[in-house]
């Protein structure tokens, strides 16, 4: 199936069972990449039969993840990340330095699993010692807003965080079959 005539041709049956099934319902596809290439060329070149408002062509789950591992590696390009996992021996530097295009989804998916929980540690542990140093007395949330404020490498490792998270988000959302959880993630 992967000429753009079997895509046509199974997006044509797709669309025939959900209309009969649940008739008036926009059908929706997922494709991996090199078929998703197809079925999106359909779409442009038969707008009025295939284009966006008769059918949603998406990316399937594996590739929505091994996308938003690139993006959080072109984020973390250059930054001292890969010699950080070098340095605590998660990885030697040619494998973590392939972290960056995520060449290996599962090396990968653990390579960034590991970096969402140390970045919390020590989001928690930097904000400890400045409770027991007296220097806030701020709640967690106001402080990480305070400290990204005022500190631009703290801002850049939270906002790292907040992508990993995300995509960990993302992958539970698949994996706990939570449409609500995918949607907003």
């Amino acid at each position: 199936m992967n000429t753009a005539t079997m895509i046509k041709q199974s997006m044509d049956v797709g669309k025939a069972a959900v209309q009969y099934v649940n008739p008036g319902q926009t059908p929706v596809y997922v494709f991996d990449q090199p078929l998703f290439t197809l079925a999106k060329l359909l779409q442009w070149n038969f707008p009025d039969q295939y284009g966006e408002k008769n059918l949603v062509v998406m990316f399937g789950g594996l590739h929505i993840e091994m996308c938003a591992y690139k993006v959080v590696g072109e984020w973390l390009d250059n930054s001292g990340w890969v010699q950080a996992l070098e340095n605590a021996e998660i990885a030697s530097e040619g494998t973590a330095d392939s972290f960056i295009k995520a060449g290996n989804m599962t090396k990968s998916r653990h390579a960034h699993q590991v970096t969402a929980a140390a970045l919390h540690i020590l989001q928690k542990k930097a904000y400890e010692e400045a409770i027991n140093q007296e220097e806030t007395t701020l709640e967690f949330d106001e402080w990480v807003s305070k400290m990204c404020q005022e500190q631009p490498q703290f801002l850049f490792w939270n906002r790292t965080l907040e992508l990993e998270m995300s995509i960990l988000q993302f992958l539970k959302s698949i994996r706990e079959a939570k449409f609500d959880d995918y949607v907003h993630s």
